[in-house]
């Protein structure tokens, strides 16, 4: 009889715990009751239409902790579990033709060593906010802001024979070499070359750009087929004044008259016209 008075009380011992243990699981909401979960989706309402996305994203947080995570730029996902409280996020590709610091982005320099890379890759940031809450998942939307925008020059000879043009090379000053990442402050203004070429009567350029900063002038050297060469400078800071405030490709194109038997004078540029286009091609 003794034996089993004790067989009902571990029995009834294990069966408390048993209780016990169910109990304190359904105190919680997850499997993460010390932490909590941030569900990521990203916004790419401000971009360019039809702009090629980057694989993946880089992301700062700061707060309770300091971590930095890769996410997948289609389905980011679910963050790293994380101490209560609250978030700075930071988010950023790594595109080519640029380095990337903790700050900044900064376009490398092209293979003259000074001016800077004409076509870099896009570069996207997001930045949000968020408390994360031990025991709970939170959803977080990043908007994403593209930070390039594509510049096309596109001018047409109106005077003189084009097939005169033999080769031709410009400068572009006055652009932006870095970018705050937090901030979208930019700085540091150098010079790019764009890649002109001629297709008939048309002379091209195409060039992915972080901004404007200061006066933007354009100097173009034309060399002939004769050995003539002549150069052309247009300040184009009126034109482009508002080339920061956009992210849809921005056209600029121009009238260039050439000299002719009957006025073989120099050069010029007229006609200056400014267009945003949602797809702008070059020939």
């Amino acid at each position: 009889m003794k034996n089993n008075k004790v067989y009902l009380i571990m029995y009834g011992a294990i069966s408390l715990l048993w209780l016990a243990s169910c109990v304190k699981d359904d105190l919680h909401n997850t499997p993460h009751p010390d932490k909590g979960a941030v569900a990521l989706s990203i916004d790419w309402t401000a971009t360019e239409e039809g702009v090629v996305k980057p694989g993946s994203f880089s992301i700062n947080l700061r707060g309770t902790e300091n971590v930095t995570v890769e996410v997948d730029a289609s389905t980011p996902g679910t963050l790293p579990l994380l101490l209560p409280g609250a978030y700075s996020a930071l988010m950023y590709n790594s595109p080519d033709g640029f380095s990337i610091t903790t700050d900044d982005a900064t376009v490398n320099k092209a293979t003259d060593g000074n001016t800077l890379l004409p076509t870099p890759g896009a570069l996207f940031t997001g930045a949000a906010e968020f408390t994360a809450v031990a025991d709970d998942t939170l959803g977080c939307v990043i908007p994403v802001v593209q930070q390039t925008r594509r510049l096309l020059f596109r001018l047409t000879v109106t005077d003189g024979a084009p097939e005169r043009i033999a080769s031709l090379s410009g400068t572009l000053s006055g652009v932006a070499g870095s970018i705050r990442l937090a901030t979208g402050e930019l700085s540091g203004a150098g010079s790019v070359i764009p890649a002109f070429t001629r297709s008939g009567a048309e002379i091209t350029a195409s060039l992915n750009l972080l901004g404007m900063t200061g006066t933007q002038r354009l100097t173009l050297l034309l060399t002939f087929t004769d050995g003539l060469t002549q150069t052309i400078e247009s300040d184009l800071t009126e034109q482009l004044a508002h080339f920061n405030d956009s992210h849809t490709a921005l056209e600029v194109s121009g009238t260039l008259k050439t000299p002719t038997a009957i006025q073989p004078g120099t050069s010029t540029i007229t006609d200056w016209q400014v267009q945003e286009e949602k797809d702008i091609t070059i020939n």
